[in-house]
């Protein structure tokens, strides 16, 4: 099999660690070659305590992260944006002096001029990366908002939340286009994809259904559900095509759907130690390889596992 010798990278962030740590990890990964080491640590004066969510702009130039004050942790939290090529601080973009008006997800938009930021409000806030100023709000769920995409155009912003909906907005107006019933529990993930027609949304376990709609109409195309999915973490291939979630019996391994078919291709153990736990999953930016990071042990160390994907 040929591979092309120019070097990839697959870029995961894994969650755990950065409570740990408060640091940003990224690893290379030749054409077919297993990761070859840490690219690029992201520290400094920046969060002292813990970092509770980092993103990355989708030109990969910018990451915006957010963390708790160590001056006063039981008040509200820092943002903070990051040069990634040079693994610096560029500046704390906002500040939360109150504990309820913490927002501890971001979302870069995909101009990566501004972002989203939500998490224990109801509802969520677009800003801009410029200068931190708030540009509009969009409001309407009754519980926390968990989850939120957008369309890779931009038109469009979906948010799930507790309240068991997932909500479609008009970006640019913040006016509610439509509202995606059928979940039974909490919105765990949603994601767009490439072409931005197609949003899937994933409940937790509480809902164990993997749900795919079309934002046009509001219809819902498939449902994914039974006790092989664990539906709260996903990805979604760039074409469409596949779909990755971790296998509910064995949470080291991950398993690949035809998005289509709802019918399982295979299956990738991509953490064979003890007592693994998966926390993120990515395709590469040509469909052909995945990802899959988490912890394992006892005393929880993070992994990284990365294997060809089939066509």
């Amino acid at each position: 099999m040929n591979h092309d010798a120019r070097p990839r990278r697959l870029l995961i962030l894994l969650p755990i660690t950065l409570v740990w740590c408060g640091l940003v990890f990224a690893w290379p990964i030749a054409a077919a070659e297993p990761p070859a080491g840490e690219v690029r640590r992201l520290e400094g004066d920046g969060h002292p305590n813990f970092v509770a969510s980092v993103v990355v702009s989708s030109d990969g130039r910018l990451a915006l992260s957010a963390g708790k004050d160590l001056e006063n942790v039981k008040m509200g939290s820092a943002w903070r944006l990051w040069d990634v090529a040079a693994g610096r601080e560029l500046r704390v973009v906002r500040r939360f002096e109150e504990p309820t008006d913490r927002q501890t997800r971001l979302l870069f938009a995909p101009d990566s001029k501004q972002f989203l930021g939500f998490g224990r409000n109801l509802h969520s806030t677009l800003y801009n990366v410029a200068d931190g100023k708030e540009v509009r709000r969009f409001e309407g769920h009754t519980q926390p908002i968990t989850a939120a995409a957008f369309s890779p155009d931009g038109r469009y912003l979906a948010s799930g939340s507790s309240d068991r909906s997932v909500r479609l907005w008009d970006t640019a107006t913040g006016k509610l286009l439509r509202e995606l019933e059928g979940h039974k529990s909490t919105i765990t993930q949603l994601i767009f994809t490439a072409a931005g027609r197609r949003l899937l949304s994933s409940g937790d376990d509480g809902d164990k259904t993997v749900r795919l709609w079309d934002v046009e109409i509001g219809k819902e195309l498939h449902q994914f559900s039974g006790e092989q999915f664990a539906t709260r973490l996903v990805a979604i291939s760039p074409d469409g095509r596949r779909l990755l979630t971790p296998t509910r019996e064995d949470r080291g391994t991950v398993s690949v759907w035809d998005l289509e078919t709802g019918k399982e291709v295979s299956k990738w153990n991509a953490c064979p130690s003890p007592l693994p736990d998966i926390k993120a999953l990515a395709f590469s930016a040509d469909g052909k390889r995945a990802g899959a990071a988490g912890v394992f042990g006892k005393i929880p160390r993070p992994f990284l596992s990365v294997w060809e994907v089939e066509t």
